[in-house]
């Protein structure tokens, strides 16, 4: 009996490694990779078409054009120094990646750079840029592509963490807040709390789930806090540089704040952008509306708002997603099948 066990165990271990290689065979032959490249080509194509859409079809994409143009002859270097610190945000973000995956896949500087902007493109025409996991995870050809996900996600939580938490003083000290994202405040406070409990059940219950699941419960303890410290600080400089660009914007465009005014209006700009659920084509136009709701307290200009709130997406979103479709097409999705 026990060695009719052994045999069957031998004989399903044979059949998983026929259909794996199997698997693999397919994944190599020449349907595949026509069906590899169709798919980055209309993620490129869908990520430029999306980007042309917003910037030259939009209804007042003239008046947007010559605002900028008699905004950058007088405030030139503000939005110089705007578009250098592009460079500085997308460094950290390459960093804080290099940093989440050393304990998986250890990749060097400029294959964490090429992965971010991979991501920024599959991620541009998706809802709230949830699909910018994918260009990430699928850069690494080495495969542990689910634990790079699970590292994704949690990076991109502690960036999250950092929006709430810089918003949070302003949110108890602004009454409009209160008032505009009062129920967003609550749903995502419900969704927190939600999310946490999860979590911890899951982790009661990490010894009775399937043993391909527990590598994942032993993957984040693996890091020591340390490691998430750097991951949290880096979170945290770059929200720094991309609120100093927004504040350096708006100078540009003859909004003028106040340090205080600024600490208020761009953290609760940053925070609704973010907790308000938006598809790809409403984007832009929410972040615009929530820019001059906030911002639109100290200044009466909402085109200059609108159009620093506009260029800002072309900085930070555009040009990263156009540059990152030369990496896209590098892609493999079908290399090295995991097999575990």
């Amino acid at each position: 009996m026990h060695s009719s066990g052994v045999l069957f165990r031998y004989d399903l271990k044979i059949v998983q490694n026929l259909i794996f290689g199997y698997c693999m065979q397919t994944l190599q032959s020449p349907i595949f990779r026509i069906l590899s490249w169709l798919i980055k080509i209309a993620i490129v194509i869908a990520a430029a078409f999306y980007i042309y859409q917003k910037v030259f079809l939009r209804k007042d994409s003239l008046v947007f054009s010559g605002h900028i143009q008699a905004s950058f002859h007088a405030h030139r270097w503000l939005f110089v120094s705007a578009f250098l610190l592009l460079f500085v945000n997308w460094a950290l973000e390459a960093f804080k990646w290099k940093l989440l995956l050393r304990k998986i896949i250890p990749i060097t500087f400029f294959k964490s750079f090429r992965s971010i902007l991979a991501g920024v493109t599959t991620g541009v025409f998706t809802p709230n840029r949830a699909g910018e996991f994918g260009g990430r995870v699928f850069d690494l050809e080495e495969g542990h592509r689910m634990e790079a996900a699970l590292l994704s996600f949690a990076g991109g939580l502690i960036q999250l963490s950092v929006t709430i938490l810089a918003a949070l003083p302003a949110i108890f000290m602004d009454r409009m807040s209160s008032v505009y994202l009062g129920e967003h405040i609550r749903l995502s406070l419900l969704l927190l709390v939600i999310t946490l409990g999860l979590c911890a059940v899951l982790w009661c219950f990490k010894d009775r789930i399937a043993p391909k699941a527990k590598p994942f419960f032993r993957l984040f303890p693996a890091y020591p806090w340390l490691v998430w410290l750097k991951v949290f600080v880096l979170s945290f400089f770059r929200y720094a540089v991309f609120s100093f660009q927004f504040y350096l914007l708006l100078k540009g465009f003859g909004i003028e704040l106040s340090a205080g005014q600024a600490c208020l209006s761009i953290p609760l700009t940053f925070f609704a952008g973010t907790v308000i659920p938006t598809f790809a084509l409403s984007e832009i136009a929410v972040r615009g509306s929530v820019s001059v709701l906030f911002i639109g307290v100290y200044s009466a200009d909402s085109p200059a708002i609108l159009s620093a709130s506009f260029l800002l997406w072309i900085i930070n979103i555009a040009l990263p997603a156009l540059a990152g479709s030369i990496f896209v097409l590098r892609i493999n999705p079908f290399t090295k099948l995991e097999s575990k």
